[in-house]
């Protein structure tokens, strides 16, 4: 027991040599780490304003154990195996800290560390511990604080009881890194690391003030009071600044922004948990200096974010199941620099993608930035790849850097507000803690589409349809929310009646889209049909964004006089199935049989008068219907049928007509049927027939006038294919055939020479004139003036070309011509009766010159 009272003694003399009131305190932390049963090694990591007029680092530091649950003191065994309640750590090493890196070292901060460190045992307990030391007093040029130079420091940290068996987390020594830049994102690494694997989950705290804030006094148990702060300042804004300072739960990064020079506290603590139950804490405070003229790299450019001001920020709406893609570009003031360009969001855990930009953009007066795909992100040329850790993606690249992001949203996420920080910096050796930065921030929020009503449109849908003519309109709806589901129902009694639903051949719809009319191509595969359902009168289609199909049906005669109603419902559902929204459309369909009218008589547009006989002459004669499946009935009577006049099918069947409308049309006769009648035939078939009329004419055609004339009639009727009273043409067509022969309308002049020498000027012997082939009568004969015959003929148009009748030329000279019959028949006014012209017997010369 004495003994205990001499350590006591002595402890609170060290505590009065050491623990003075120094002013130039900046930060420190505990660190406990478990050895064996009930050995702990403790250390504790002091930091002071080496720039400061206090006084040096004490050689040791008294603290104590306390139990959690009453901050009663909790006596702990020192190395020597001594029982005390205040124990001593001695100094073991002492140094100043380097800050800065590559890129910038401060050259006002100086942060000296001592580190104190030694070995306990801890008795059984059952329960929460937590260490306590105090220091009086801080840095009194502390900007956050009120009256710092009167505020003390507690170093705290709680611990479980010896079976846990555990280490604390190790903060490690003071950061690099631990200064600000006036006007830039700073990043400032305080995470730290558990040796056991614990979890750890790092938090902003108040710092904590002293119990005991006057010199030589003991060391005192909690609760401890949080620092006195300045006007505006708190554990939420230490610094200043916008954004506030903030740190990352998981890896303890500080980020923050402070707008004035300065020196700051800030407090962390690294919360412990195993098996998710908290076991203990540590805790850290440091100060940080804000710095107004770091001399850092000029930031980057941010070319494109989405169309959002790269120095305001902003939102973008997406909706869900919508693909949302955008560039982020950045490049540096020369096409030398080392970027670093930060992507951070927690879109990476949903599913967000990094990939190839199709853009190209000019970095510089002489180079282009295009991009290469690497997996999730893209680099350029040899640049490494990127470095992915949980929801943050970093490259980086000489000049520029850029990527394309690529997420679609899923119910699931819907109502989200979900973040995207980007940073840039140049960088020049890759490794500086900071450069001027380039950075915004924005959310991306996730809405379902407003639901609206499906717009129809039914497409060559008429009031009326008729008998035997197919009829096909389009019945097509959309929904301006893409992604929804649509459902379309059908209902009518027209596909009870042979009606049929399909795909249009072109596929393309129209759809009334509320803003007009938008046409869409719609496989029909791309519909889900399903026709088992009440009743054989009803369809259903599904699909997504559109639906359409195409009703086409031919009534028959037992339709006609009937209305029929198609009526169509649809609704929509979001592809996160909120309510739907319908809509409805009927329309009446009456079906009727067309008025109808007599057929088209058409041909003749060949036909010509008169003939002459011995002529032969052919018509194409036909009659069309332009009510579609009516019988069509052909009627050709005339006299000239008991005059060798026939009716046949044009070879191959098929015949050409030139209609009213201008328009050629082709007409296959194969499958009419042909009908004698008195003096004619009929020919019947279905919408048109035709046929061909011939005759070839004779001199028995001939009356004994100089013309015959013989009528054509032709008339046509059709019978509607519902079998009604048939409609005739108004009245036949009629058409005279002039029969006659060739008629002489002058003297007949006998030449008498002629040149038979091959040059085509008179070289043949010949009456002139015409000749009538029912009437003239004549014979020659030619001889030489030896009285040999050298050429005869018994026809009216003889022709003589200087031959021999062997075939021999005869020689030049006069020869003898004896003709005799007529030729030239006059048909004199006003009987036009034939009247031949004899010749008697009558000789006369010809010369024949070569």
């Amino acid at each position: 027991m004495k003994r205990i009272l001499l350590v006591l003694a002595l402890a609170v003399g060290l505590l009065s040599s050491h623990n003075s009131s120094a002013k130039h305190v900046v930060g420190g932390n505990w660190v406990v780490t478990w050895i064996s049963d009930s050995t702990y090694v403790v250390r504790l990591h002091v930091y002071r304003d080496c720039f400061s007029n206090g006084a040096d680092l004490p050689f040791q530091i008294d603290f104590s154990f306390y139990e959690a649950s009453n901050h009663s003191i909790f006596p702990v065994y020192d190395k020597s195996g001594f029982l005390s309640n205040l124990l001593q750590l001695p100094q073991i090493s002492q140094q100043n800290v380097t800050l800065g890196d590559d890129c910038y070292t401060p050259s006002n901060i100086c942060v000296e560390e001592g580190i104190y460190e030694d070995t306990v045992m801890l008795p059984d307990y059952n329960g929460t511990l937590y260490l306590a030391c105090e220091i009086f007093s801080r840095n009194e040029s502390i900007t956050n604080l009120v009256n710092p130079g009167d505020v003390g420091m507690t170093f705290y940290a709680e611990i479980p009881d010896r079976t846990f068996q555990n280490s604390s987390p190790d903060f490690g020594p003071y950061p690099n890194d631990g200064y600000m830049c006036v006007g830039f994102q700073n990043s400032i690494k305080i995470g730290a690391t558990d040796p056991d694997g614990d979890s750890i989950v790092f938090k902003l705290i108040d710092p904590l003030d002293g119990v005991v804030n006057l010199p030589g006094q003991t060391t005192s148990s909690g609760p401890f009071s949080a620092v006195p702060w300045q006007a505006s300042y708190g554990v939420n804004n230490m610094v200043g600044g916008t954004p506030p300072l903030t740190i990352n739960p998981q890896t303890g990064e500080i980020i923050c922004r402070p707008n004035m020079a300065g020196l700051f506290v800030v407090a962390v603590v690294a919360e412990e948990y195993r098996n998710g139950v908290k076991i203990g804490e540590m805790r850290r405070d440091v100060q940080l200096t804000a710095i107004a003229d770091c001399d850092l790299e000029p930031k980057p450019e941010i070319l494109s974010i989405a169309g959002i001001d790269a120095n305001a920020g902003g939102e973008i709406e997406i909706y869900v199941d919508t693909l949302l893609c955008f560039d982020l570009m950045a490049k540096g003031e020369s096409y030398n620099d080392s970027l670093v360009f930060q992507i951070t969001t927690p879109l990476y855990e949903k599913g967000m993608t990094i990939g190839q930009s199709t853009d190209t953009f000019q970095t510089n007066p002489h180079v282009l930035l295009e991009y290469t795909i690497w997996d999730k992100g893209v680099f350029i040329k040899d640049t490494a790849k990127p470095n992915i850790e949980l929801d943050s993606v970093t490259f980086m690249q000489t000049g520029a850097v850029g990527a394309k992001i690529c997420w679609q949203p899923t119910c699931e996420d819907m109502g989200q507000t979900l973040p995207i920080k980007i940073r840039a910096y140049k960088n020049s050796t890759d490794t500086c803690k900071i450069a001027d930065t380039t950075q915004v921030e924005f959310d991306v929020i996730v809405r379902d589409r407003p639901d609206v009503v499906p717009n129809f449109l039914m497409k060559n849908a008429i009031p009326t349809i008729y008998v035997n003519e197919q009829s096909c309109f389009d019945l097509s709806c959309g929904d301006a929310d893409w992604g929804d589901s649509l459902f379309f129902t059908i209902e009518s009694d027209v596909f009870n009646r042979g009606a049929t639903l399909g795909a249009s051949p072109s596929g393309v719809y129209q759809y009334d889209t509320g803003n007009g009319v938008e046409s869409f191509n719609r496989k029909w595969t791309d519909q889900k049909i399903n026709t088992a359902l009440s009743n054989d009168s009803t369809y259903h289609l599904e699909g997504i964004d559109t639906i359409a199909t195409q009703i086409c049906w031919s009534p028959g005669c037992e339709d006609v006089g009937d209305t029929v109603k198609v009526t169509v419902h649809a609704f929509s559902v979001s592809p996160c199935g909120d309510t739907t929204k319908a809509e409805s459309r009927s329309i009446d369909v009456l079906i009727a049989e067309r008025v109808d009218i007599p057929p088209s008589i058409l041909g003749f547009y060949a036909a010509k008068n008169p003939v002459k006989v011995g002529n032969g002459v052919c018509w194409d004669i036909g009659a069309a219907d332009t009510n579609k499946g009516d019988e069509v009935h052909l009627e050709i009577t005339s006299s000239t049928f008991n005059l060798g006049a026939t009716t046949e099918v044009r070879d191959g069947n098929e015949y050409e007509f030139w209609e009213t409308n201008q328009d050629w049309y082709t007409y296959d006769a194969s499958n009419q049927t042909k009908t004698t009648i008195p003096n004619g035939f009929r020919f019947s078939d279905t919408d048109t027939v035709a046929t061909r009329f011939c005759w070839n004419t004779a001199c028995e055609h001939l009356t004994d006038s100089i013309v015959s004339i013989y009528r054509l009639s032709i008339t046509t009727y059709s019978v509607s294919i519902c079998g009604d009273t048939a409609r005739h043409s108004d009245y036949p067509v009629e058409m005279d055939i002039v029969v006659h022969p060739d008629v002489d309308t002058g003297d007949n002049i006998i030449p008498n020479i002629f040149t038979p020498n091959g040059d085509s000027i008179n070289d043949l012997f010949y009456i002139p004139g015409l000749y009538d082939p029912c009437n003239d009568n004549l014979t020659i004969k030619i001889y030489n003036r030896w009285g040999t015959l050298v050429y005869e003929s018994s026809s009216s148009i003889f022709v003589w070309d200087g031959k021999s009748k062997g075939g021999v030329d005869m020689p030049e000279g006069t020869y003898f011509v004896v003709m005799e019959g007529s030729k030239g028949t006059l048909y004199p006014k006003p009987s036009y009766k034939a009247v031949p012209n004899m010749i008697d017997k009558n000789v006369f010369t010809v010369t024949l010159k070569r």
